[in-house]
Order: C-alpha cells, then sequence, then structure tokens
C-alpha cells in the first residue's frame, strides 16, 4: 500500500493540511507535502492520462504526501470554462488541498494556465510538465515556474515511414480537436514544407516531394466525417501519424479509434505515445508511465527545498522506436534495416512460454 494518498476526483476534495517532515520516529524522512494537478486528459479512463498519474504517484510511495489530481474535462464539467472561472476554482481547490505545489500536465491544459497565471499564488512551485515546445510558454521565465518540455520525433517517425513503406503515396496526420493537436499539426504542416522546399539530394527522405499530406483534426472534423475523408485517401498506399482523436462531442477511448484507423489503412499507423498501441506498426514513442516518473522526480526536488539540483529530466523522456512485433512481422519488414535502438513489444511466445 502506497503511502501516499492519490486522489482522482473530479469535483472536489477535502484534505487534512500536511507540512514538513517528521524529525524523529517511525515517519522520519517521509516527505509531508499536498498537491494540486491538473491534466489535459482523462485521469478516469485508461490512457496517457492514467499512466502519468500512475508514474508520478509512485515517486511519492513511500512518502506521506496528499495529491489531488483532476482532468480538465472535469473542470469545464463544473462550468469553470472561463479564464476568470477557472482561476477561482484552482484558487479554491489550492486553498482546499493547502497545497504546496501546483502541477499542471501537457499543453492543452498548460494554455489555460499561462491565462490565468496573474491570479495564482507565487509562493508555491508551479510545475509544467509535458510542453512539446511547438509554441513558446510566456511564464516559462517567472521565479516559481519549472518547465519540463515533451520531446516529439515527429521528423523521424515521418522518415521511419517513408522507409518501411517506400510505395507511399498519402501521409494523414490526425490530431485532437485540443490546443496540443493543432499545435502539432501546424508544425507538421510547416516541417513537411521545409523539407520538400530542399533539393532533392539534400532531402532525408528524397522522394517525400511525390508524397502528399493530409491533415484531419477534432476540432474541424467529426468522427464520422474522420472516417470517410481517411477512406477515399487510402484508396492509394497510405500510411497514418496518429497523434489523439477526441471531439467536442466523441472522447471514445482511444483503442477504439486507432483499431478502425488501421483497418482502413492495413495497419499502417505509426504513434507518439504508448497508451495507442493496438494495430499499430509503432514509432518514436513516449512512454506516459516514465514520463510521470520523471515528472514526480522533478516535483520532488522542488518540494523539499526549491531546487531541482542539476536534475535534467529531458535526459530521461527520450522517444525510444518501440515496433508492434505482430504487425511488423506480417507486413514481413526487414528488422536488420532498422536503428540498432529499436525495440519490439508484443513479441511471439518462445515454446517454454506457450505450455500451459
Amino acid at each position: 500500500m502506497f503511502g501516499c494518498f492519490a486522489f482522482a476526483l473530479p469535483w472536489f476534495a477535502v484534505i487534512s493540511p500536511l507540512h514538513g517532515t517528521e524529525p524523529n520516529g517511525a515517519g522520519a524522512g517521509r516527505l509531508k507535502k499536498n498537491i494540486f494537478a491538473i491534466s489535459s486528459s482523462s485521469i478516469q479512463e485508461e490512457g496517457w492520462g492514467r499512466g502519468l498519474i500512475y508514474g508520478f504517484d509512485s515517486v511519492f510511495k513511500n512518502d506521506d504526501c496528499t495529491i489531488v489530481h483532476v482532468d480538465i474535462d472535469a473542470i469545464d464539467a463544473l462550468g469553470a470554462d472561463t479564464p476568470e472561472k477557472l482561476a477561482a476554482y484552482v484558487l479554491e481547490q489550492l486553498k482546499a488541498v493547502n497545497a504546496d505545489m501546483l502541477v499542471v500536465f501537457d499543453d492543452t491544459a498548460m494554455a489555460r494556465v499561462v491565462e490565468i497565471y496573474d491570479a495564482l499564488p507565487k509562493d508555491i512551485p508551479l510545475l509544467l510538465a509535458g510542453h512539446i515546445d511547438l509554441a513558446p510558454l510566456p511564464i516559462a521565465d517567472e521565479p516559481n515556474v519549472t518547465v519540463i518540455k515533451t520531446p516529439m520525433e515527429i521528423g523521424k517517425t515521418i522518415g521511419l515511414g517513408m522507409s518501411l513503406l517506400p510505395d507511399t503515396k498519402n501521409v494523414v496526420l490526425i490530431c485532437d480537436a485540443w490546443y496540443e493537436g493543432l499545435l502539432i499539426e501546424e508544425f507538421v504542416k510547416e516541417r513537411v514544407a521545409a523539407l520538400k522546399a530542399l533539393p532533392e539530394d539534400e532531402r532525408p527522405v528524397r522522394h517525400i516531394g511525390d508524397v502528399k499530406f493530409f491533415y484531419i483534426n477534432g476540432a474541424a472534423t467529426s468522427t464520422e466525417q474522420m472516417y470517410k475523408q481517411l477512406e477515399k485517401i487510402a484508396q492509394e498506399p497510405t500510411f497514418v501519424l496518429f497523434h489523439n482523436w477526441e471531439t467536442e462531442t466523441d472522447a471514445d477511448l482511444q483503442s477504439k479509434h486507432v483499431r478502425q484507423i488501421s483497418k482502413i489503412v492495413d495497419g499502417n499507423v505509426f504513434v507518439f505515445f504508448d497508451d495507442t498501441l493496438v494495430d499499430v506498426i509503432g514509432g518514436y514513442m513516449l512512454s506516459a508511465m516514465e514520463f510521470g516518473t520523471v515528472s514526480g522526480e522533478m516535483a520532488k526536488h522542488l518540494l523539499v527545498d526549491n531546487n531541482a539540483h542539476g536534475y535534467d529530466p529531458e535526459k530521461f523522456t527520450s522517444p525510444r522506436l518501440s515496433l508492434n512485433w505482430k504487425v511488423f512481422g506480417e507486413k514481413q519488414f526487414n528488422f536488420s534495416s532498422l536503428p540498432s535502438e529499436a525495440s519490439c513489444y508484443n513479441p511471439p511466445l518462445s515454446a517454454w512460454e506457450s505450455i500451459d
């Protein structure tokens, strides 16, 4: 049983205040702090948000900390959907939790918190974990703010797809309706345009100039329209770069959408995060649990004495090339052509493992 209490409460929490570190006795050396955390992703369903929370909370398992998690959708459902109402809600929760730290996961929630930063207390650390660094964070240099960036190997993932599927005619980027998804879409558009503008002999993938790129996001497209567009595009050899799928009216589990998308493009799907591993080839992926753990370590450094002590979280959060053995094998790709750091998940059972 964890020594830290972690709540995933979308409505409210009443928590006893805990401060300091016990100097003597059984609890000596245990950190006693309170954390209020806001996530961009749903914390009620399996996926990126839940993985983040599990990793983050595990860092404090031997401490006497209270960690309260809430996601931005739940906050909006309470009616705190304007900057003024959000500021009032966050201030109320910080007071109720007697918070020693505010943590915000991922850019969609960060964008909302940036809007209300002036209303927040400046005497507690604000940890912004998961900034994809495709747009500036106006509060990044504030004294109480620490930022952990989320590296994304989008260019490498496109190159991987082109290398494994050299007959590709179309590439489709699928993003959700929210701030982070739209940032990624704009970044890919700019990156692809820059690559196509290079002389052919300078391009990392020479035939990229002949490939068409399509962009589908949940802000402008319904789920039904997304599937129809993809079916039309996939009449030619196509692969998908999948970020996330969510619209204002559709927040189904990602695994459901990925399976359907995979059927349409014959399994030719690459992903950026490890919460969507079903029926895809793989990609340069970030681990939700690992990123949550690294964020927790940084939070702990800051809570102990408001100093990171040279801890560099970005050393531990690089995307790893992970491939789905099942899909990779079915397509008879050449493993020897992959970078040496590639790893596989869903490997076949050995003869010993297959024995009941």
